[in-house]
């Protein structure tokens, strides 16, 4: 939580006076928590899927079932991939661009994996069931990534008084030098 502190001289009807002033801010973003938690879901069903499937030659077979949804170790790598995507830039402050693209690609995957032919459904080792996942997982992370963050600052001011100024002195010097290099 970066902080500052500081000492500002006062002037009022009443007389200068020093005072010491202690500002704080911290940052929480909603979007940035459901985008890590959206990412261990795709990453967990993703390794699922893997562990089932293993990995060989051809990822399109065998295929299984995660959670009552057809998926192959194909889907399974691109699950487990686009789900540490969003938990590393969940992580980042500003990285909802990031997010929204990862989003979009999600749901024009998931919808074109639902108007997708039998077929190539069967080929590529998924069903319907699992691109309307992915469509609303994208959707999800679309959602997250609009979604504003929250800025919450205070501030302490502190009168110091004559009597024991050189002692607050004193303990405001040592805490500077302790505090030096963790303030942002």
């Amino acid at each position: 939580m970066p902080y500052n502190q500081y000492k500002q001289r006062v002037s009022d009807p009443a007389g200068d006076r020093m005072v010491k002033v202690t500002e704080s801010r911290h940052w929480f973003s909603p979007g940035r928590v459901i985008s890590i938690v959206l990412g261990f879901v795709l990453a967990y069903i993703g390794t699922v899927a893997l562990m089932r499937t293993g990995i060989s030659n051809n990822l399109t077979t065998p295929q299984t079932r995660v959670f009552g949804m057809p998926q192959s170790a194909a889907i399974g790598i691109g699950e487990l991939s686009a789900g540490l995507l969003l938990v590393v830039f969940g992580l980042w402050e500003g990285s909802q661009p990031v997010t929204a693209v990862l989003g979009m690609f999600g749901v024009i995957v998931g919808i074109m994996g639902s108007v997708a032919s039998n077929q190539l459904k069967q080929d590529v080792g998924f069903g319907t069931d699992t691109a309307r996942f992915i469509a609303v997982c994208g959707a999800i992370a679309i959602v997250a990534a609009i979604l504003p963050s929250v800025l919450k600052s205070s501030r302490a001011v502190r009168e110091i008084d004559d009597r024991d100024r050189d002692d607050r002195d004193r303990d405001d010097r040592e805490i500077d030098e302790r505090n030096r290099t963790e303030i942002v």
